[in-house]
């Protein structure tokens, strides 16, 4: 949270997050040396997995409370679970970021996936430069086809939910994707209205 000073000082109305894809990151590391079989430590990631996505503030602490009973032969990991992650529930818990605009975004976005994606589409790091250099433009190659052939559907047709007059200058230029989010904020509004 080294930044978190800088961003109060710059930016005092905004709202933080953590990643959750760090965060997992980081339980797995500090928790899983505890555990002598991966299927016990997969039940407990999951445990800890419903203690986050608990919608509301009471189903937190409820989660919270059936996690820390449930795992109570495993100290260590509860330590690092109360003194490293629920210190900081308010920037990563459901409860607490789906009160925030975030777009579905819990993860440090666009680097995070696609690093990961081409760390997978790559297999390996141990090869000559032109054959990674080949996979990487195989995956871009692939990956914009399928970008230009999502756009040119959405340019195509026009979706019931995009009549909606304030889209008329929009529909054929955006895209599904993009206009999906501007009709989910607008039920949002009129809900509210």
């Amino acid at each position: 949270m080294g930044v978190d000073k800088w961003n109060q000082e710059n930016f005092p109305h905004a709202k933080l997050m953590m990643c959750l894809w760090h965060m997992g990151n980081n339980v797995i590391t500090n928790c899983k040396p505890e555990f002598n079989t991966n299927e016990v430590f997969k039940m407990f990631l999951q445990s800890w997995k419903q203690v986050v996505h608990a919608p509301t503030e009471d189903e937190f602490w409820m989660s919270c409370n059936d996690f820390q009973k449930d795992w109570v032969d495993y100290p260590k990991s509860l330590k690092y679970i109360r003194n490293q992650c629920l210190e900081y529930k308010e920037y990563f818990a459901f409860a607490w970021t789906n009160k925030i605009k975030h777009r579905d975004h819990r993860t440090t976005p666009r680097a995070e996936s696609s690093h990961a994606q081409l760390k997978k589409h790559l297999g390996t790091s141990r090869a000559t430069f032109a054959v990674l250099w080949s996979k990487m433009d195989n995956m871009l190659c692939l990956q914009h086809t399928e970008i230009k052939s999502t756009f040119e559907r959405s340019l195509g047709a026009v979706r019931i939910a995009y009549q909606v007059p304030l889209l008329k200058q929009l529909r054929g230029k955006t895209s599904f994707f993009a206009l999906d989010l501007i009709v989910k904020e607008m039920g949002k509004i009129s809900c509210v209205a």
